[in-house]
């Protein structure tokens, strides 16, 4: 899972977006996002999808990579 949240928060920062713009774009709260993805809160399948909506990230490529790290 650790490796999830390193890839998304890669991205985040890549996209040079904040976790107030990425809340915003999945009709979440920036608190939310930094729960999500600092590891504070249990990764669901549906916050996955949600969050790799956020970043227009293909969820099956997501996956692929962090199993190959």
């Amino acid at each position: 899972m650790e490796a999830v949240l390193a890839i998304l928060r890669k991205e985040v920062k890549a996209q040079g977006i904040n976790q107030r713009d990425l809340g915003a774009r999945i009709y979440r709260s920036q608190t939310w996002v930094s729960h999500h993805l600092d590891g504070s809160y249990v990764l669901s399948l549906d916050d996955f999808l949600r969050l790799c909506d956020g970043l227009t990230l293909s969820p099956v490529a997501t996956l692929s990579r962090a199993l190959n790290k």
